[in-house]
């Protein structure tokens, strides 16, 4: 069964998570199978597992990349698939620099040219061709995942539109000898829900319960191996979604402006899906776009079953009225149409839970990072996602972007006010 469990509070995911591990039956010397973002989500899924119920063990942490290549060798045995796709993105970056030298016709053309161009005097030819071998290999990569249907398309003989290169050259990658074109993932995908549809023997060779935690977006071939799969065993998806109204059909004010074009050059034309799309909340319109897409792709999903734990923010800060608003999906606590303004909301000057701050360095932005977190130390602000009345530097999380380059700051002496060990602060980009 393919089930949908979303809740605006991660905190409330990760505890139905949790109840949901301990009230099934398991064998103990099974590995529990979660799919996670980042192993840094995975690693915290167990402590709060741990936490929770007194221990977490053998549990199972895999990028959605690594499931479903497990679940090709698992169910697919006649491929003989090793541990690593024959058609990854290294091996492929290996196989482009010995074809693209080799590469003759009108339709190379711009690739030779760029081959042989003059750059930095110091520069290695091998180099340049190193990168962009690099370059194409990681476009078939996400093409295989992204678009399979072309992939077939070409096999076939069929032409890349506008770019013929592309087209002749991954047939001269499948024609190489020793390359076997239905190990990679699109033909894999076909042959597996082939499968999937005609025989009714996988359950033995899939885990008992796959948990889908915390993806903000999963291609649509990997979502259609997951509901094919979970004819089979149980698929529960666990979706962080700030909104519990609909909110597929919200656009950005850009977008609006675009449409509005049509508007003016074809004033007489009938009405088309888009004249009826709203602004909503413009943050989420905005900013949402690939959580509402993968929300449209799940909602699309035939056969799911959906749970829902939203939970209002019980605060009257500034920051709880925004994911109020976000989660009911109005502007300034208003459900507003196109082009109306929100009522102006008086603040407590002393409110300080939304901060805008501008720096000349990362180095200066760790610092200002530093002084609210002692202060929310002080003030036990995020206690009740501590142990005790103790504020982790585990419970924040730095988001934006850059904020990986900053990790190396992070380890300077402003942060060793904190006791070791030091949790990590949770990074995302």
């Amino acid at each position: 069964m393919l089930e949908l469990l979303q809740s605006n509070n991660m905190r409330a995911l990760v505890n139905t998570f949790c109840q949901r591990t301990q009230q099934r039956p398991k064998n103990p010397f099974e590995a529990i199978t979660v799919v996670v973002q980042s192993f840094g989500i995975g690693q915290w899924l167990k402590v709060e597992l741990a936490r929770q119920s007194g221990i977490a063990a053998n549990i199972d942490c895999l990028l959605p990349a690594e499931l479903i290549w497990r679940l090709y060798k698992d169910l697919l045995p006649k491929q003989q698939l090793s541990d690593e796709s024959p058609f990854s993105r290294h091996l492929l970056t290996w196989r482009l620099m010995q074809l693209l030298p080799e590469c003759k016709g009108d339709e190379f053309v711009h690739i030779h040219q760029y081959l042989q161009g003059r750059g930095d005097d110091r520069e290695d030819p091998q180099l340049r061709l190193f990168q962009l071998s690099e370059t194409v290999a990681g476009l078939f990569d996400q093409y295989l995942v992204y678009r399979p249907d072309w992939i077939i398309d070409w096999e076939s003989g069929g032409e890349s539109g506008e770019q013929p290169w592309q087209s002749i050259l991954w047939r001269k990658i499948v024609s190489v000898p020793g390359v076997d074109r239905q190990k990679h993932r699109a033909n894999l995908h076909r042959e597996l829900l082939k499968k999937l549809k005609t025989s009714a023997t996988a359950s033995g060779k899939v885990p008992e319960t796959i948990s889908i935690f915390g993806l903000s977006s999963l291609p649509k071939m990997h979502l259609q191996t997951l509901e094919a799969i979970a004819t089979q065993t149980d698929v529960d998806i666990y979706f962080l979604n700030p909104c519990e109204h609909y909110w597929g059909d919200i656009v950005s004010e850009k977008d609006i402006a675009r449409h509005s074009i049509r508007q003016i050059t074809s004033a007489q034309g009938p009405l088309v899906e888009q004249d009826y799309l709203e602004v909503g909340n413009p943050l989420l319109s905005s900013m949402g776009k690939q959580g509402r897409e993968f929300l449209e792709l799940l909602l699309e999903t035939d056969n799911i079953v959906t749970n829902e734990y939203f939970q209002p923010v019980e605060n009257s800060s500034a920051l709880s009225s925004l994911k109020n608003d976000i989660l009911n999906l109005e502007f300034g606590g208003q459900f507003l149409g196109e082009g109306q303004p929100p009522d102006k909301q008086e603040r407590d000057a002393s409110d300080r839970s939304i901060q805008l701050h501008s720096s000349h360095s990362k180095m200066r932005e760790i610092e200002i990072l530093f002084d609210p977190l002692v202060d929310a130390m002080c003030q036990d602000i995020l206690h009740e996602n501590c142990l005790n009345h103790q504020l982790h530097v585990s419970a924040a999380l730095v988001v934006g972007p850059g904020a990986r380059a900053q990790e190396l700051h992070r380890e300077e002496d402003s942060f060793k006010f904190f006791p070791v060990p030091r949790p990590n602060l949770i990074l995302a980009t």
